[in-house]
């Protein structure tokens, strides 16, 4: 733990951030005027050429702004991180399963699913190698929970770490995973299982997984930082997507939860800091007229159960950071 005094000076590829706020919510996708490609046989409309203009230079405006650089969401499609690292098929929808589950208020409809590593170059600097995703649906706020492994323990640990002692759930909804449904039943907590492969059924589990694999991809590329550092990047955009305003004017998911906002300040992932490391890591050669603080990287902020935020945050020091170059 160490207090960060952020310089919000981008590196490894990171553009310095503006002083705009806010995101736009984390499931959709901004894209260019549909009629932008216009054929001979249409008459031009000055008119809507001039607002097709100006709409286009504001998308690419946000591409690097600073609220943009805290989530990367929407989608932009002139965003290089964006195009990079949230390419996929043509989705297919269908309606069922969780998206039948009512919830109007913080825990009434509680749902998880494991983002799992293929091999062992994949698992993070600790470790890591699965991460819970879980998300409430009624407030959108969620939060990962990277491990080693995926067993009852850890899901447990997990639950216990992102609900409330005094917040009750009524239905937690998920697949049938023994891990998941062991912890359940230790924790008491009504249960209800999507039906056998159709991933359709725990849609918003999945589409949770997604939206975080996504952001965590934009937080590694825009950050240059070695795919080892996986971990803190989900979890830094998972505070991010709760905290951060999407620039409609409507609550955060954080304040939906409880109230307020976020206290703490909203710091783009990899960015470069002037941390204090105190008197116990202090260099031993260090000459008594020097700085008191040390350069290093942004990696996020230490979350304690129930989402107590005690102004620590998470960093490493320059000289130690492993990139991708």
């Amino acid at each position: 733990m160490m207090t960060l005094y952020p310089t919000y000076q981008a590196i490894f590829g990171a553009d310095a951030p503006s002083d705009e706020e806010g995101i736009p919510s984390a499931d959709r996708e901004v894209q260019p005027d549909e009629d932008e490609i216009q054929y001979e046989v249409v008459r031009r409309d000055p008119e809507r050429d001039r607002r097709r203009e100006r709409g286009n230079a504001a998308l690419k405006a946000e591409a690097k702004s600073k609220r943009h650089m805290l989530t990367h969401v929407p989608k932009n499609p002139y965003c290089d991180v964006c195009t990079k690292a949230k390419m996929y098929k043509p989705p297919g929808y269908s309606k069922g399963g969780s998206s039948m589950v009512e919830a109007k208020k913080f825990g009434d409809h509680i749902t998880d699913d494991y983002l799992i590593a293929k091999s062992d170059p994949e698992a993070g600097i600790d470790g890591d190698r699965v991460a819970l995703v879980i998300k409430d649906v009624a407030t959108d706020f969620r939060y990962v929970y990277p491990a080693g492994r995926r067993d009852t323990s850890n899901t447990t640990l997990a639950m216990k770490h992102f609900v409330h002692d005094l917040e009750k759930v009524g239905i937690f909804y998920s697949d049938n995973a023994p891990e998941i449904v062991a912890a359940m039943r230790a924790m008491k907590i009504r249960h209800q299982i999507s039906r056998d492969y159709i991933s359709t059924s725990n849609a918003i589990a999945e589409r949770a997984v997604r939206s975080t694999l996504e952001g965590n991809r934009a937080n590694l590329l825009q950050a240059g930082l070695h795919h080892g550092y996986w971990p803190y990047a989900a979890r830094h955009w998972c505070i991010m997507h709760d905290s951060a305003p999407d620039g409609t004017g409507r609550d955060t998911p954080w304040k939906l939860r409880f109230g307020t906002d976020f206290e703490g300040p909203l710091i783009p992932f990899g960015c470069k800091v002037d941390y204090r490391t105190g008197p116990r890591k202090k260099p031993k050669k260090q000459m008594k007229f020097e700085p008191t603080t040390e350069p290093g990287v942004f990696l996020g902020y230490v979350i304690h159960p129930g989402f107590h935020w005690r102004k620590d945050e998470e960093g490493i020091c320059s000289s130690f950071v492993k990139t991708n170059q």
